[in-house]
């Protein structure tokens, strides 16, 4: 499964396929990355942090791992902020260009 990290290269895949995206992330900090996406074209099937070192309040990356339900093209978009804040610190979207068939 294809781990996309760059939100510049385009996510292509087929409805049924699984892909990851991995965005830096410190979350001692506070700040988590959150999406929004129609339930009916992704769904997130996991998340998870790998962190690089074993240090305490090390950073690491958010992975969340999707599958692609239906055909969409556009983008989807991560915004960092703190469970109680409206306004995001920092967004990161991906393009992403999903197809029927393969």
């Amino acid at each position: 499964m294809e781990i996309y990290r760059d939100p510049d290269k385009i996510i292509n895949a087929n409805v049924g396929d699984h892909f990851c995206i991995a965005i830096q992330s410190i979350p001692t900090t506070g700040y988590v990355w959150q999406f929004e996406s129609d339930t009916r074209t992704l769904a997130c099937v996991s998340r998870s942090f790998s962190a690089v070192s074993s240090a305490v309040g090390s950073g690491g990356e958010d992975v969340f791992e999707f599958e692609a339900l239906e055909s969409f093209s556009g983008k989807l978009c991560f915004n960092k902020k703190r469970e109680w804040e409206k306004s995001p610190k920092d967004t990161c979207c991906f393009n992403i260009d999903i197809n029927k068939t393969r």
